[in-house]
């Protein structure tokens, strides 16, 4: 799987990965390449539990957040002072926040 994450975002996986292992927990947001060749963003949740043999397992879940993203870096880069820009930004990022959550 590392070959399909961006080399820019190396680093906080690595990162993330180092974090878990005391937590036994790790989460992410990375670049990730899909098999079409298309980049997207995802957010990346592992938890490490006992399976039933007491086995450590991994179980993990990755969701694509690209339009959260991309809405969250719009929102960063206006430099125009339009609060109204913002405004309608930060709407949209919610409204896809909750879209996820439904």
């Amino acid at each position: 799987m590392v070959q399909l994450i961006s080399p820019e975002d190396h680093a906080t996986v690595i990162a993330a990965e180092s974090e878990q292992t005391g937590a036994k927990r790790f989460q992410a947001e990375y670049r990730m390449t899909r098999k079409d060749g298309k980049v997207v963003w995802v957010s990346d949740t592992a938890v490490v539990v006992r399976g039933a043999t007491g086995i450590p397992v991994m179980g993990r879940i990755i969701v694509d957040i690209t339009e959260r993203k991309q809405l969250e870096i719009q929102l960063h880069d206006r430099s125009d002072g339009s609060w109204d820009a913002r405004g309608r930004v930060a709407a949209r990022l919610q409204q896809s926040a909750d879209d996820h959550q439904k």
